[in-house]
């Protein structure tokens, strides 16, 4: 038998279907990025071990065609999940269905200068909404504790994604001389990308790999942030499943 906040839950399946691609995306352009890491042998052999230098690429750097699109349909659809939730709260607590409800994220319980607070919310966006779910409404508010409540109506904010960057770094590699069995390690772990340089006819193979981090406003990792959210979003609609 469908639940009535099925829709809701849906929202949140969709979210993670479009962070899935994302992270896809991402992780492509990391790769295309690392065949510009170039690793170069210091002139001198220090105990028998070559000193690699890492030539870093310029960030930020531009986000690739499409990362914007699939941004702003993960965060559309978990605004619409507890959009629904609402929905489905005050037709059940009324009666009847209710139009232009809304689940208010705000800073304040009440108005801070122009800036409305929860209460203000209370006869309009939760018109129908019981008194009762109101209060569990409002412990999922950001001054309350729910940090990823502001952290998500931030970046649905479409003017937050003319800032989306992306930073990258060197985070991992090694080096092998192939002409006697010798190695060693760049930074930490391996995979990635090869390059060649030579010294004394010893070739030298060098791995590196970069790890990117997609940015809203300079200081949010927006795949982080929407993993995060995605769970508390699906947390807050389980916590009224049982007033159906």
């Amino acid at each position: 038998m469908d639940h009535p906040l099925d829709g809701a839950i849906e929202r949140v399946r969709r979210s993670r279907r479009h962070s899935k691609t994302l992270t896809a995306l991402i992780g492509r352009t990391a790769r295309s990025y690392e065949s510009e890491v170039i690793a170069s042998n210091d002139p001198g052999v220090v105990q028998g071990d070559l000193e690699f230098s890492i030539k870093e690429t310029d960030w930020p750097r531009p986000v690739p065609p499409g990362v914007q699109v699939l941004v702003s349909e993960a965060v559309f659809n978990l605004r619409c999940a507890l959009d629904y939730l609402v929905y489905e709260l005050a037709k059940r607590d009324s009666g009847q269905a209710v139009e232009q409800t809304q689940f208010p994220i705000c800073d304040n319980p009440a108005q801070v200068g122009k800036q409305r607070g929860f209460r203000e919310y209370r006869n309009k966006a939760l018109r129908g909404v019981s008194d009762q779910h109101v209060a569990l409404i409002e412990t999922f508010q950001p001054y309350n504790g729910a940090a990823w409540a502001a952290t998500l109506r931030d970046i649905s904010n479409s003017d937050k994604h003319k800032t989306l960057v992306l930073v990258g770094n060197f985070v991992q590699g090694e080096y092998l001389l192939t002409s006697k069995p010798a190695g060693g390690r760049l930074e930490h772990g391996t995979r990635a990308m090869f390059e060649r340089a030579s010294r004394d006819g010893q070739d030298v193979h060098a791995q590196a790999e970069y790890a990117l981090r997609l940015l809203i406003d300079g200081r949010i990792d927006v795949v982080a942030a929407l993993r995060d959210i995605q769970r508390e979003v699906s947390a807050t609609i389980e916590a009224f499943r049982t007033a159906f």
